[in-house]
């Protein structure tokens, strides 16, 4: 709603990425990280586009009155 990116480091050594490891392939550091977010930001943006709901307003048609079996 807002178009705020955040960023959170998910890896099990923080703070180490080997972006190193990138650089013989032809991604120095900022080349890496700037595709590392355009590749969140697409993800994003399809699955947003891909997402779909049906509010249906389930919760208020279903009786749970504690019996096995429920009624609409």
């Amino acid at each position: 709603e807002n178009n705020n990116i955040y960023i959170n480091e998910i890896n099990t050594l923080p703070g180490s990425i080997a972006f190193y490891l990138w650089e013989d392939k032809g991604y120095p550091f900022e080349k890496l990280i700037d595709e590392m977010i355009s590749i969140a930001i697409e993800v994003h943006k399809d699955k947003n586009k891909n997402m779909y709901f049906y509010d249906a307003d389930l919760f208020n048609k279903v009786h749970l009155g504690g019996s096995k079996t429920s009624k609409i």
